[in-house]
């Protein structure tokens, strides 16, 4: 949806999404950056690809989806 629409109609479906929270958010690049807790807890992370593979896999294998 265009920025302007999700301005507009935002907070008329949900009161918690205000037009200011939309200006300064929507349409911006999320960035996130892992490296503080590699270095200091040692935290490994495991491909993104493998994660949404066995993700589904156990919607799969607990009857959520059916193959």
């Amino acid at each position: 949806m265009p920025k302007w629409l999700v301005w507009f109609v935002g907070p008329l479906v949900n009161k918690a999404m205000t037009r200011k929270a939309v200006s300064l958010n929507v349409g911006l690049p999320w960035k996130g950056d892992n490296g503080k807790s590699v270095r200091e807890l040692g935290m490994s992370y495991r491909p993104i690809e493998e994660t949404v593979v066995d993700f589904f896999q156990q919607m799969v294998d607990s009857g959520t989806f059916k193959n």
